[in-house]
């Protein structure tokens, strides 16, 4: 299951972590999970899920621009 960033704390928690990796088109973020996401994330006896977050510059476009991207 993939479930989704959402809220800016989230967000903020991720880019706290300072694991980065960076190209050209795409910054990618990571986080290592604690035990406590992993419990508030998934049912019990259930696999944790993956969570993902975009983010999208304004130079991309204007709201409709960057939420079709």
């Amino acid at each position: 299951m993939i479930a989704r960033l959402k809220r800016r704390s989230e967000f903020l928690r991720v880019a706290r972590a300072q694991i980065k990796w960076v190209t050209p088109g795409l910054i990618l973020q990571a986080r290592k999970r604690t035990a406590s996401d992993k419990e508030a994330d998934s049912a019990p006896g259930e696999t944790p899920a993956i969570r993902i977050g975009f983010t999208v510059s304004r130079k991309v476009g204007g709201a409709v621009e960057r939420n079709r991207a």
